[in-house]
């Protein structure tokens, strides 16, 4: 088994149905959910939006590969209402699914590099990780998720949100 760990976030239809409905479409095609992060909401990075976007981090037992991962993943964000990626363009969105670390290890190819490029300049990418997984070391920075969030920046605000 591998573990996986993904960030969940979107800024359309933020409910706890539509995450809950996240989480069970992962349960059945990705693996078992062993942790899951609160919920997180903060301002849209690298693009102004009016829609607040909600995070947040899930670590997954996976019997898949890196690229059925992300298969998967896709299908998913696909699903739940998700237009097709547009690499580099941010915009609102229903629901993304970011593979974040998968095991230890580094990859880097034209459809998926992990660990994730630019998690560690992103505030609302490391603080629902620094909850679940603040001892992960980083493969290629060797810095565990903490120390990355302590170094980190992005100051926007993230702040715990309650979708119930």
């Amino acid at each position: 088994m591998h573990q996986v760990v993904l960030l969940l976030g979107g800024n359309i239809d933020n409910s706890l149905q539509k995450f809950n409905k996240t989480t069970d479409l992962l349960k059945e095609n990705v693996g078992t959910v062993l942790q899951q992060s609160q919920y997180y909401s903060s301002s849209a990075w690298g693009y102004q939006s009016k829609h607040e976007f909600v995070n947040l981090a899930v670590i997954i037992n996976t019997s898949l590969s890196p690229e059925e991962t992300l298969r998967q993943c896709l299908t998913i964000e696909q699903i739940l209402g998700r237009k097709p990626h547009t690499p580099h363009h941010y915009a609102d969105r229903t629901m993304d699914i970011d593979i974040i670390f998968y095991d230890d290890i580094v990859m880097d190819t034209p459809l998926l590099q992990i660990p994730h490029p630019r998690m560690q300049i992103r505030n609302f990418v490391l603080t629902p990780l620094a909850e679940i997984c603040p001892q992960k070391l980083h493969p290629v920075l060797h810095k565990t998720v903490r120390e990355l969030k302590n170094l980190c920046r992005d100051k926007a605000t993230v702040k715990p949100v309650d979708l119930e």
